[in-house]
């Protein structure tokens, strides 16, 4: 027997799959344009300072 014959298709679990992915894409397409229109300044890494004895 082939396994994909012995694994029944759990139609729900195909569509939750369906519906999250499409949801991550819509998600990424939201971040990048808010990216695009308020970019996110990056901060300067702060020198330390040592102190002398």
């Amino acid at each position: 027997m082939n396994d994909k014959e012995t694994l029944p298709i759990s139609l729900d679990e195909e569509r939750a799959k369906r519906i999250h992915n499409k949801h991550e894409s819509n998600l990424q397409k939201v971040r990048k344009a808010f990216e695009q229109a308020f970019p996110l300044v990056k901060k300067k890494k702060a020198k330390s300072k040592k102190k002398g004895k």
